[in-house]
């Protein structure tokens, strides 16, 4: 896999409700091989992992038949729902569920 012209990794502040939707997961993934310092791969590690926990989420609702009742979910109730899955995601993330430690762990002895 080759990684070039990769923009720079998301910080923790930027990592917020509308950020989380537009980072891709597989280029923060990419920006974690060439990592410079400890801080930067913590930050990409804990960016991943509210990413990841986003698509878990969304992946989930739309398991979910769309209809309630009588009616199909409004482009409004879809949005709030999207924004809802992105506070959660922010929130569990926060708190971590072991996948940015894991990455963290893995990458820390390449970092240059």
């Amino acid at each position: 896999m080759r990684v070039e012209n990769v923009r720079p990794i998301y910080n923790n502040q930027e990592i917020n409700k509308q950020n989380i939707n537009k980072a891709k997961f597989e280029d923060v993934l990419n920006n974690v091989q060439n990592m410079t310092s400890e801080k930067e791969l913590r930050q990409a590690a804990d960016s991943i992992e509210a990413i990841f926990i986003k698509m878990v989420f969304s992946t989930m609702r739309k398991s979910i038949p769309e209809t309630n009742g009588l009616f199909k979910k409004s482009n409004a109730e879809k949005m709030f729902e999207d924004m809802l899955d992105t506070e959660y995601s922010t929130e569990i993330s926060k708190s971590g569920i072991g996948i940015s430690d894991m990455i963290f762990e893995q990458y820390k002895d390449n970092i240059k």
